[in-house]
């Protein structure tokens, strides 16, 4: 079963892609000058998420309350066993979450009862 990103980190994310990275062992010998070095492959792909948590509440604390649930679900995220994820047409396989945090200015309410909260996380793919 997919997961669409929308559906659990809100509709306003912007989804990014990091080239995978080559990992690399470099040995060196005794008594010789320079190295050797054994290409081990790539190591899976990350997805940076950016995204806003907006609740609403009659009164600041409620709105910090509804916050604050939205957080723990985020984070709750990074517990779940790899799957599948989409998002605007691209699918993600055997990826898990990595790396929640919020960001920018922690809890902004407006005068019309909003609550936004900016986040990161990353999808790490394990392909």
């Amino acid at each position: 079963m997919a997961y669409e990103l929308s559906n659990l980190l809100g509709n306003e994310l912007n989804v990014g892609i990091v080239p995978p990275a080559t990992q690399r062992t470099f040995t060196g010998y005794a008594g010789a000058d320079g190295i050797t070095s054994m290409n081990m492959g790539h190591r899976g792909y990350v997805i940076p998420i950016n995204g806003k948590i907006r609740v609403t509440g009659a009164t600041y604390q409620l709105a910090r309350a509804a916050a604050d649930a939205a957080i723990l679900n985020i984070a709750r995220l990074q517990y779940w066993a790899p799957g599948i994820y989409t998002h605007a047409g691209s699918s993600y396989y055997n990826a898990i979450f990595h790396g929640f945090r919020v960001t920018g200015k922690k809890y902004r309410y407006t005068n019309v009862g909003y609550m936004i909260v900016e986040f990161t996380i990353n999808l790490i793919g394990q392909a």
